[in-house]
């Protein structure tokens, strides 16, 4: 892998689900202002509705992570 690494720590929903725990955390914190706690709830519900169950333990994961509810 042209001296590349890549590292998997655990399935995507794991993956996806300790961002959310970490928005969740700032949002309680009113940080970032725009996110609110629910939003943080109804993403980590949703989860499961988007996240392909035959891509769960593949190594790569994409992430936009500067969406706003």
């Amino acid at each position: 892998m042209d001296g590349g690494e890549c590292r998997i720590e655990g399935t995507a929903t794991e993956y996806f689900s300790r961002i959310t725990d970490n928005k969740l955390r700032r949002a309680r914190n009113g940080q970032p202002p725009l996110i609110i706690e629910q939003d943080c709830l109804d993403e980590k519900r949703l989860l499961s509705e988007v996240l392909h169950p035959d891509l769960e333990n593949t190594p790569f994961a994409l992430d936009y992570g500067d969406l706003l509810p």
